[in-house]
């Protein structure tokens, strides 16, 4: 019988792997709709050695838990996956940091539940990755992802004060990374082949608004047709060239706030740049017809840092305020975050130095590969 095991020097948390032999004749999968079906090459022991590094995180699984998932598919569906295999052993534990990056591996993950033996086992695919889960322990995927810190407002603040002064960050160089991660997660959840291509990137006079531009001449270099509203310009010289930038890339910019009716009809996402962490109430009147505008909006929504109108540590306000479908944080998630309820939320601004993500314990999550963004999953 061929198996794929490890050594107890794996297992430096000194338990003993807990293994599952899983037979083809006794595999039977159910579907998950949310993510789909895919199955595109062997679990060999090469690849399951490197899903699983040096750490486990230990998981019960219990022969009573049903799947949730109705959907049956017979077993020659699963063929690509057993074809070299007859039956092989894993250990049923994960290394926490690789289930966080195989979560967070954005819209290319797919997954699976397979009943091995009248146990059923939650399996997440990635292009990389195959690791396996109880399903009577899928929190654990967002208990892990729940240990990225959340930062209050004057912690956001002072990390950035340290990036610009202990480790001699420049504005422009943050602006541009924080803005190509946003570009970049935003490709990973929208095409730009459909009406989501026709996309309107709000901006506002400070930082969150650079990011905003930045974000523009990305999608822009993506395929993507993003327009501009940026009501209050910043007249600084960095501002003025990241502007320059989008004109000369024949970017439009529209000069009146878009009414509900033009947010439906012309656009098929909504970037929301106006405001960011550093943001305190009230709006300002120049702001209040986009803000309520997108408050009606059936457009989606995908807000940069921090939803706009938002408290940054008590999030939305009780009447009143923007739901983003996307979300995309910077650095690290702030408070407000714990409150987003929409579908995508991404991290992104992949430039925080090891020592000082430890001084602050933000515990941010592995990126995948060369990634500049993450998903978050709630």
């Amino acid at each position: 019988m061929q198996s794929a095991s490890f050594g107890n020097d794996l297992d430096v948390t000194g338990h003993q792997p807990v293994m599952v032999e899983v037979k083809k004749e006794n595999v039977t999968a159910w579907g998950d709709d949310h993510f789909g079906l895919e199955y595109d090459s062997a679990i060999t022991e090469t690849s399951i050695n490197q899903a699983c590094a040096s750490a486990y995180v230990p998981i019960d699984v219990s022969p009573d838990v049903k799947p949730d998932i109705s959907t049956t598919f017979d077993d020659s569906q699963l063929h690509s996956s057993f074809e070299e295999l007859e039956s092989f052993s894993l250990p049923v534990q994960i290394f926490q940091s690789v289930l966080s990056s195989a979560l967070c591996g954005a819209c290319y993950q797919r997954s699976v539940v397979v009943k091995v033996a009248e146990q059923p086992i939650y399996m997440l695919y990635t292009s990389s990755l195959r690791i396996l889960l109880s399903i009577s322990q899928r929190s654990l995927a967002t208990t892990a992802l729940r240990m990225v810190k959340y930062l209050q407002q004057d912690e956001a603040v002072n990390i950035d004060l340290e990036l610009f002064n202990q480790y001699k960050f420049s504005v422009d160089q943050l602006m541009e990374l924080a803005g190509l991660s946003c570009a970049t997660a935003i490709a990973r959840c929208y095409q730009t082949s459909t009406k989501s291509g026709e996309v309107l990137v709000c901006c506002g006079p400070g930082n969150n608004g650079g990011d905003g531009l930045v974000c523009a001449r990305h999608l822009k270099l993506f395929g993507f047709s993003p327009s501009l509203y940026y009501p209050k310009k910043t007249e600084k010289p960095l501002y003025d060239n990241l502007l320059h930038q989008c004109i000369s890339m024949d970017i439009p910019i529209m000069e009146d706030a878009p009414t509900v009716d033009v947010l439906n009809d012309s656009y098929g996402l909504i970037v929301d740049a106006l405001f960011g962490f550093s943001f305190k109430p009230p709006v300002r009147p120049l702001f209040l017809p986009i803000l309520d505008a997108l408050q009606q909006t059936v457009t989606p929504i995908c807000s940069i840092d921090i939803p706009s109108g938002w408290d940054v540590e008590k999030g939305c306000p009780d009447t009143g305020g923007i739901n983003p479908e996307m979300l995309i944080s910077l650095t690290a998630p702030k408070l407000c975050a714990q409150s987003f309820k929409g579908k995508y939320h991404f991290l992104g601004g992949r430039f925080v130095p090891p020592s000082l993500s430890n001084k602050y314990n933000l515990d941010l999550p592995n990126y995948p590969g060369t990634d500049n963004c993450v998903r978050l999953d709630h």
